[in-house]
């Protein structure tokens, strides 16, 4: 079995856990009323697509104000996160319903996006800065299409990166801005050592993905998550988002490794951009139990937000890293949507 450094995955969103618990708040024929798509567009790269997901009540016309676009996190593409479905919604089904014109990224190599090429791999290797310069794709297909100016941006774990990168860089473009289970600087910088050649994608197992999350769940604590749920339902639903992953043995999905190097650089003090830049209202949040996004390491980002004229730190209780899908995320989406939703 191909073995992870797991030790560097702190930059890594393995928001893909199966959970139980509340009841979704959406009935049978409001499912009904959702539409979806999955639209191609260029990406940075001639001859590769990007895929952007897209959920949208029927009558989005009428909502054509309030567009929110998913950074989501790496390892998993948006069919495992932000589009997979609980009780038969999913985060994107829930915001589309509120009223939201939804959209998700699959950044190159993830999803139905386009795999790197063997020449392509000498100066993208799936970074945030690359990831980001996707999400410009993304963004400017968006505007167009909807014929708006501005939208707003929820990036997930290593998505807070890539879209902390862009509202940096763009901020006439960003609304609003919620760094969900955000990366943050560190608190003392490790001093710099040589580096050894990084590999240039990982094999990822549901297993693995499994084990990571056992070490960040509290002893003794249950936020309903199924073992078996989630090695047989939605790992064989991961195992779809890459065609080539059961030719392998153990079958496994191929995943850029780029946000290991990310990874490092943060660790020694190089965070991949600068907080005072962005002026986006913007939304920090949590769970209370997010071993990555830590209370400690989210005042730090908090603080460096110095130019927003609205800026919040939200926890939500008994919560992990993944907590948007575990039994506590009804609190994670009202929050959300509560934020998004003001003016």
């Amino acid at each position: 079995m191909h073995q992870m450094r797991c030790a560097q995955l702190v930059a890594i969103a393995f928001s893909s856990i199966i959970a139980f618990g509340a009841q979704p708040s959406i009935t049978i024929a409001q499912k009904a009323a959702i539409a979806s798509e999955i639209v191609r567009i260029d990406s940075p790269i001639p001859g590769l697509q990007l895929a952007l997901h897209h959920r949208f009540r029927r009558s989005a016309h009428a909502f054509r104000g309030k567009v929110v676009l998913f950074a989501e996190g790496s390892a998993v593409p948006t069919a495992g996160n932000a589009a997979f479905k609980i009780n038969g919604v999913s985060w994107m089904d829930s915001l589309a319903w509120s009223g939201f014109d939804v959209w998700s990224l699959d950044y190159l190599g993830y999803g139905e996006s386009s795999r790197y090429r063997e020449n392509d791999l000498a100066s993208f290797r799936g970074r945030a800065s690359d990831c980001a310069n996707q999400l410009v794709y993304a963004v400017r297909f968006i505007l167009a299409s909807r014929r708006i100016h501005k939208l707003s941006i929820i990036g997930d774990s290593f998505g807070s990166l890539v879209a902390g990168i862009y509202a940096s860089r763009s901020p006439e473009s960003v609304d609003k801005l919620i760094l969900f289970a955000p990366i943050t600087p560190v608190a003392q910088a490790k001093q710099d050592q040589a580096q050894t050649s990084a590999s240039q994608f990982h094999l990822v197992t549901p297993e693995d993905l499994w084990q990571l999350y056992t070490t960040w769940l509290p002893k003794g604590k249950y936020v309903g998550i199924d073992r078996a749920f989630f090695l047989q339902i939605w790992g064989a639903k991961y195992l779809d988002s890459d065609r080539a992953s059961r030719q392998r043995v153990p079958p496994s999905v191929m995943v850029p490794a780029g946000p290991d190097l990310d990874t490092i650089d943060i660790e020694h003090g190089r965070f991949p951009y600068n907080p005072a830049l962005i002026k986006a209202r913007t939304l920090i949040i949590f769970g209370e139990w997010d071993s990555v996004a830590t209370e400690e390491g989210a005042k730090r980002l908090f603080d460096l937000l110095s130019s927003t004229r609205d800026k919040r730190r939200i926890v939500i209780g008994t919560g992990t890293h993944v907590l948007q899908l575990e039994s506590g995320r009804q609190a994670l989406y009202r929050e959300v949507i509560t934020f998004l939703r003001e003016k």
